[in-house]
């Protein structure tokens, strides 16, 4: 995992793609940046953090639609897991999963194979579904849907993306901060 500190170091600028549309990516293209995780600083809610921005290839098979959801990566191939991402948004209740770096345009696309950002440490806004059970500082995890799971205790064998944001009030179908903290990417033991 490669640390750089400062946005002058990013691969290619936030809110854009490796390929960003002049190039069509392959499979191999690029792959030595994928799973590298680069250090900047927070410019979408300009808190001043270091965020960390891991590059992953989009291995979908399909052009990704940008949403403010969770990124689940790929088990298919030996050493797929994180370095691309198989499904968008997430489907599986508590994978481990990543958010979109909220960077990205709503409603841009990004190519199959193309290279983009997901974010592993910092605050990035997500998708809610339901909110009957959101409550400041709880654990998140990804849902069916790829939002915020509406679910403030953690079941075993569930991966912990993050915290959710303090907030006066969660509002159903609208986005929340997610403090980001995934390391290490690993699923936590099963119940037994």
């Amino acid at each position: 995992m490669t640390m750089l500190l400062g946005s002058k170091c990013l691969p290619f600028p936030r809110g854009y793609t490796a390929a960003d549309g002049v190039l069509t990516p392959n499979d191999s293209w690029k792959s030595e940046l994928e799973g590298q995780v680069f250090w900047t600083e927070d410019t979408e809610h300009g808190t001043g953090y270091l965020i960390g921005l891991m590059v992953v290839k989009n291995d979908t098979g399909a052009a990704i639609t940008i949403a403010r959801r969770f990124c689940e990566f790929s088990i298919t191939d030996s050493l797929d897991f994180r370095r691309r991402i198989g499904t968008f948004p997430a489907n599986t209740e508590g994978a481990v999963a990543l958010p979109l770096d909220d960077a990205y345009t709503v409603g841009n696309t990004i190519a199959d194979d193309d290279l983009f950002y997901v974010l592993v440490s910092g605050p990035c806004s997500v998708e809610t579904g339901g909110v009957g059970n959101f409550v400041a500082w709880m654990s998140v995890m990804t849902s069916a849907l790829g939002k915020i799971r509406d679910l403030a205790a953690v079941p075993a064998g569930d991966f912990v993306i993050g915290t959710l944001d303090t907030a006066a009030s969660y509002t159903a179908n609208s986005t929340a901060i997610v403090l980001v903290d995934a390391f290490p990417l690993k699923m936590p033991p099963a119940a037994g």
